[in-house]
């Protein structure tokens, strides 16, 4: 009887003591990280976020990658499926991804990212608010609208157009274009403003029809956000630069003073 006793005893002892004993093993197990309960693993990143993530962590960087693409391609598909054209002009091409880089890239980013929010303090902070917040500052709205404006009226004209027409100038100097007329930096610099200035109207109505709308959008998106969601849009306006100013500008040369004599003659007799 005794022995059956401390037998129940020692059965019931274990009963009591082996759910403890799991948790505890279970607990150190999960500690010691070889179980993980399932709301705290890690779920996958997927490739969106991936890109928004390192777009926050690297702004430069993500927007300058994007923007040297765009470029390219934009043209691309306007040789490949517009002009439809059998053989790609690659160092036209190459036009577009240099000013891709050095100043949609390098230099837009100091003018959208670094000077304007100087020259316009309240901006950032507007940039950053909720949309229902930005709707209601009113101080923020009027920033915006300076922001376009200096957009349209100062930088596009003035510094994005002229620097595009010398990229591509310098690129045609040797190809029998109006810059192989004439020697030197200062000659190609003549030639390109000489053709930005032909154009001048034309490209900045196109531009501003195009661009006005497009900077409400990308100067009211937050500051990480701007310079990528720029490049976007500015695809459709890359795209009539490529169109319309990808190729190189011959330009007739001029009579000697012989050839318009024989053409004067000609036309008498």
């Amino acid at each position: 009887m005794a022995t059956r006793k401390a037998t129940v005893q020692a059965v019931s002892q274990m009963a009591r003591s082996t759910p403890a004993c799991a948790v505890l093993a279970r607990s150190s197990m999960t500690h010691a990280g070889f179980l993980r309960p399932r709301s705290t693993m890690a779920a996958p990143v997927g490739l969106g976020t991936a890109l928004l993530n390192f777009g926050k962590n690297n702004p430069f960087l993500f927007q300058l990658i994007m923007c040297t693409a765009k470029t390219s391609v934009c043209d691309l598909l306007i040789q490949v499926y517009v002009e439809k054209k059998r053989q790609i002009d690659w160092k036209r091409n190459g036009v577009f991804m240099l000013f891709g880089s050095f100043y949609l890239g390098g230099f837009q980013y100091l003018v959208y990212s670094i000077w304007m929010p100087r020259i316009f303090p309240n901006a950032a902070r507007w940039a950053n608010l909720g949309f229902r917040e930005k709707l209601r500052d009113r101080a923020g709205l009027v920033t915006l609208a300076k922001q376009v404006a200096f957009d349209n009226l100062v930088h596009n004209p003035f510094m994005y157009c002229p620097v595009f027409y010398c990229f591509k100038a310098l690129m045609h100097e040797d190809d029998g274009s109006a810059a192989g007329d004439s020697a030197g930096p200062l000659g190609v610099v003549k030639s390109a403003l000489s053709s930005y200035r032909k154009n001048f109207v034309v490209d900045n109505i196109s531009m501003c029809a195009l661009v006005v709308p497009g900077d409400i959008l990308a100067f009211g998106a937050p500051m990480w956000l701007r310079l990528p969601a720029n490049h976007l849009i500015s695809f459709f306006w890359v795209c009539y630069l490529s169109f319309l100013r990808g190729g190189a500008e011959k330009v007739e040369p001029a009579q000697s003073s012989v050839e318009a004599e024989m053409a004067a003659v000609a036309v008498q007799a």
